[in-house]
C-alpha cells in the first residue's frame, strides 16, 4: 500500500495536466478552401493526363470520391507558338490529350483551364531535357535480407544540379509449390480436371513515385542512387521480379513542391505539416488574381525508360508459410467430406483416379495464385515484360 501512495501525486499531477488540454480545433481560411488542385505534367511524345480536384475544408461533408472532383472545366496544353491539344474529360476529375502531344524545345508552353467562369494557367515554360538513363541495378543490403535498387543518370542540364522523378511499373510472376490438375466441384460433390491452370500468374503494381537530386554527389552525374527496397522474402521474388522505371528531368521549383507534397502525405496531421498556402505553385488565376490555385505543371522533352528483372536466386528467396495438406488419415478421422474440405479452404492438388486413389487436398494458396496470400490477378504480363531467362548473358 505504501508504494501506491508513493505514486498517487504524480498521478494527480498528470490528470491536471490532460485535463488542460482542449481539443485543437485548426481554422482555414475561407480562400483556403473549394482550392483548384492541379495533378500531372506536360510530357513530350506521349499521352498526357491531368487531374482536377478541388481543396475542401476539415469539417466539409462531402464524399470525397466523387463530389470533389471537377469534371466541369475545359483543360488545353498552349504553346507560344499557338499550337494547342485539347484534353478530353474521362470523368472522376481526370482530363487526357488522347493524340501524342509534340513538343518544341524551343517553345514555351503552360496548361491552360477554364473553370467555373475563371481561367487558370501554368507559368509558361520550355522542355526540360531529361537524360537517359545509364544504370538500373539492385543489390543486397548488409544484412543480405533487403532487396535495394539503384539508378545512375547524367546531367539533365547545363547546370552543376539536376532534379529528377521517376515513376515506376512492378510484375512479378508467382508459381504456387503445387500445380493444379483437379478441381472439386461442390455442386455435385466430384472431382475433375480442370479447364484452366491456376497454379501459374502475374502480380503488377504502381508504387508511389520518386523524387531525387545529385546534390549531394558533387560531381555531375546522380550515381547508385537508391530508389527503394524490399524484404529478399517478399513474393515479389517467388519466381521473377521486373520493373519498369521511367524518368524525367524537373526543375528545381517541381522538386522543391513534389517534396513538400510527399511530406504532406507522410506526416499528415504533424506539427511541422506544410500548410496548403506554402506549397509552391505556378498556377495563377488570370482572371481573379485573388483566386488560388494548388500544383505544379513541369514540361518535360520527353521521358526516358529502363527495365530491371531479378530472380529468385539472385536474391536467395524461399517460401516462408508452411505447406498445409491435409492426409488421408487426417481426413478420415476427423470425418470430413470433400465439401466440408472445400469450405474449409482445401483445394485438390492431386487424384490418380485410374488407379482409384483418392485425391489428395492442400489449402488453396499452395495451388490457387489468386488466393490473398498470393493476389495474382492477371494471366499474362505487361508488353515490355521478359520471360524468364532471356535476360541473362
Amino acid at each position: 500500500m505504501r508504494t501506491i501512495y508513493k505514486y498517487i501525486p504524480l498521478l494527480v499531477a498528470v490528470l491536471s495536466i490532460v485535463a488542460c488540454v482542449e481539443p485543437f480545433e485548426p481554422e482555414l481560411p475561407a480562400s483556403e478552401t473549394s482550392v483548384l488542385v492541379v495533378e500531372g505534367s506536360i510530357i513530350d511524345g506521349q499521352n498526357n493526363s491531368f487531374l482536377l480536384t478541388r481543396s475542401v475544408g476539415l469539417n466539409d461533408s462531402i464524399n470525397r470520391r466523387s463530389y470533389d472532383y471537377i469534371s466541369y472545366a475545359n483543360v488545353r496544353i498552349v504553346g507560344s507558338d499557338g499550337e494547342e491539344w485539347i484534353a478530353q474529360p474521362q470523368g472522376s476529375g481526370l482530363y487526357v490529350v488522347t493524340n501524342r502531344v509534340a513538343l518544341d524545345d524551343n517553345v514555351f508552353y503552360s496548361l491552360v483551364i477554364d473553370y467555373d467562369g475563371n481561367t487558370y494557367c501554368s507559368d509558361p515554360a520550355l522542355p526540360q531535357p531529361t537524360p537517359s538513363i545509364d544504370k538500373l541495378e539492385f543489390g543486397l543490403s548488409e544484412g543480405k535480407d533487403q532487396v535495394q535498387v539503384y539508378i545512375t543518370s547524367q546531367l539533365s542540364s547545363d547546370s552543376d544540379i539536376s532534379y529528377y522523378a521517376w515513376t515506376f511499373e512492378e510484375c512479378w510472376e508467382i508459381n504456387t509449390p503445387f500445380h493444379e490438375c483437379f478441381e472439386y466441384f461442390p455442386m455435385n460433390d466430384s472431382v475433375s480436371t480442370v479447364s484452366q491452370d491456376l497454379s501459374h500468374g502475374f502480380c503488377m503494381d504502381t508504387p508511389i513515385p520518386v523524387i531525387g537530386s545529385n546534390e549531394s554527389f558533387g560531381d555531375s552525374i546522380l550515381a547508385n542512387y537508391m530508389l527503394y527496397s524490399y524484404s529478399n522474402l517478399s513474393n515479389r521474388f517467388n519466381t521473377q521480379y521486373g520493373v519498369r522505371v521511367t524518368q524525367r528531368a524537373i526543375s528545381k521549383a517541381e522538386y522543391e513542391y513534389e517534396r513538400l507534397l510527399q511530406r504532406q502525405s507522410y506526416e499528415m496531421g504533424g506539427l511541422f505539416t506544410p500548410q496548403p498556402s506554402a506549397f509552391p505553385t505556378n498556377i495563377h488565376c488570370t482572371t481573379d488574381p485573388s483566386l488560388r490555385a494548388i500544383g505544379y505543371v513541369g514540361v518535360s522533352a520527353g521521358v526516358t525508360r529502363k527495365e530491371l528483372y531479378i530472380s529468385k536466386s539472385d536474391v536467395g528467396y524461399n517460401l516462408q508459410k508452411k505447406i498445409e495438406e491435409k492426409t488421408q488419415e487426417q481426413i478420415e478421422e476427423e470425418h470430413l467430406s470433400y465439401y466440408s474440405l472445400y469450405r474449409l479452404g482445401f483445394r485438390v492438388y492431386e487424384y490418380e483416379w485410374f488407379f482409384n486413389q483418392p485425391p489428395r487436398w492442400c489449402k488453396r494458396w499452395c495451388v490457387d495464385c489468386r488466393d490473398p496470400y498470393w493476389n495474382a490477378v492477371y494471366d499474362t504480363p505487361p508488353y515490355w515484360w521478359k520471360p524468364y531467362g532471356e535476360y541473362y548473358f
